[in-house]
């Protein structure tokens, strides 16, 4: 059996609530920018699912998979994303950062780096929100390289 586009909304929403993404279906609404009233009235498939919709849902989540959104096919999500992508590792004097050992000289130090691996957190996720946008705008999937 077919799942709608409305159906797949709904259990969008609920997975991510599952996660903790999202607290309900309202803050749904907020992160993708539509009203409350509508996305109720999709998930009760009272109305169909306004096409813009699903650029919005890909761009709050760009961990969603734009396939599955529109046609259901595949998984619900392109990648699982790690908690932490820059995990660090403290060993005596000093902190090991993926291949590289560095000194702890300071606790300004270790501040420094924590916001430095923040900062390149947050652009890691914007360059996958505009590679989703892409892929979606195209319909052609991106495919990485070890190189990129």
């Amino acid at each position: 059996m077919d799942v709608s586009k409305n159906q797949r909304v709904a259990e969008l929403i609920a997975e991510l609530k599952n996660s903790r993404k999202i607290r309900n279906q309202s803050h749904f609404a907020e992160i993708v920018g539509s009203d409350k009233a509508t996305i109720s009235e999709i998930v009760r498939e009272q109305i169909d699912v306004p096409k813009k919709l699903f650029g919005k849902i890909l761009e709050a989540f760009p961990e969603i998979s734009p396939d599955w959104l529109e046609s259901g096919e595949g998984p619900m999500f392109r990648r699982s994303e790690p908690s932490d992508p820059f995990p660090v590792h403290v060993e005596g004097d000093y902190a090991n950062f993926g291949n590289q050992k560095v000194s702890i000289m300071s606790p300004e130090v270790m501040s420094y780096l924590r916001e430095e691996q923040r900062q390149s957190a947050v652009h890691l996720s914007q360059i996958d929100r505009l590679i989703a946008i892409i892929e979606h705008i195209t319909g052609t999937p991106f495919h990485r390289t070890d190189a990129q």
